[in-house]
């Protein structure tokens, strides 16, 4: 990951634009980090008019499951039929931009998108449990820290 690199998620706690971080918040990643040569500000506007027919939605947290090297990694698997729907815009509009994302040039992305919620050293969600999505955040990846670049409101 360089600096500049960017990724589309939705928060489950609502975070603002401009919310700088090293540690992540819980969340569920859209599409993980690509490279585009368009400012933050322009791909959010590009994605808000792609992202047709969306509304605010409910997710539906599932049962824990390992991913990762050595299935490490302990996740919850979500629900919301909205979240595969806006994975497909979401990429399909950075295709057709040329964009470099990460899980397509190193192979490891998963058919079908498995939405899912990383168990963080701050926490983790609940199986059972339900919130709600009203908006997806650009992260750009800035050296040191992150940064919420762009929201799109569904």
């Amino acid at each position: 990951m360089q600096s500049g690199d960017r990724l589309i998620c939705a928060f489950v706690e609502p975070q603002a634009p401009g919310t700088q971080f090293k540690d992540w918040f819980l969340h569920i990643t859209i599409v993980p980090w690509f490279r585009l040569d368009m400012p933050s500000s322009q791909l959010a506007e590009a994605l808000k008019k792609n992202y047709i027919g969306s509304q605010p939605f409910e997710v539906k947290v599932e049962n824990e499951t390992h991913f990762g090297y050595k299935k490490r990694k302990l996740v919850n698997l979500v629900s919301a039929t909205e979240l595969m729907k806006l994975e497909g815009q979401t990429r399909r509009l950075l295709h057709a931009h040329k964009a470099w994302v990460v899980d397509e040039a190193d192979k490891t992305r998963r058919r079908p998108y498995l939405p899912h919620i990383t168990a963080l050293t701050a926490g983790k969600v609940q199986e059972g449990s339900h919130f709600g999505v009203d908006k997806l955040c650009i992260i750009e990846q800035k050296g040191a820290y992150k940064e919420i670049m762009g929201e799109m409101v569904l």
